[in-house]
């Protein structure tokens, strides 16, 4: 999510938000909230991140980029679709595998991994309880008028809930090919 988002998982177990605006890009963004992810072990696999991306709420359209490894075909349903990342320590490689849905997996250091996976949920009617914050990425203004306000295109939306102390980050994104701020709402 760059220069708008950052969302980092450190060695350590602590984690944090950071957003940026155009003031805070020129200092490294400001940093939000804190929390820590479970301690990984041979255990299994520390769940640390899920994205939801409701489809019906997918609407932006956005050039692609070089970056972006993973690209959904239009789907006509309903439903949404869940990226999750975990931690984990293995001696063995872990490699992707669509049978496990695992669309990627890299190796840290020595036995530690993180890897990702996509599954398909149903419709998210809600955002993630309890909502700690929410970051919006204005998009560009329209260029001709509108009466009802100023129109954004292509905007996307994240709003977040983060743990009390320890656990994993929900995600729901939302994005839009048309966003009117009306006016006479302000």
């Amino acid at each position: 999510m760059t220069k708008w988002l950052k969302i980092s998982f450190h060695q350590s177990g602590m984690s944090h938000i950071k957003t940026y605006d155009s003031e805070s890009r020129l200092h490294g963004g400001t940093r939000g909230a804190s929390w820590t992810y479970p301690t990984v072990s041979n255990d299994g696999p520390v769940h640390v991140l899920r994205v939801i991306y409701d489809i019906s709420r997918q609407t932006a359209s956005f050039p692609l980029s070089e970056r972006v490894k993973i690209v959904f075909e239009e789907w006509k349903g309903r439903g949404s679709f869940n990226l999750d990342a975990f931690l984990a320590e293995s001696e063995d490689e872990i490699v992707a595998d669509e049978d496990r849905g695992i669309v990627a997996a890299h190796r840290l250091n020595g036995r530690r991994w993180v890897y990702f996976t996509i599954t398909a949920g149903p419709p998210q009617d809600t955002l993630p309880e309890p909502i700690s914050g929410m970051t919006f990425h204005f998009g560009e203004p329209e260029v001709k008028p509108d009466t009802n306000g100023t129109t954004l295109l292509n905007s996307t939306a994240m709003w977040y809930s983060v743990p009390k102390s320890s656990g994993t980050l929900t995600v729901v994104e939302g994005s839009f090919a048309r966003f009117t701020l009306n006016d006479a709402s302000v």
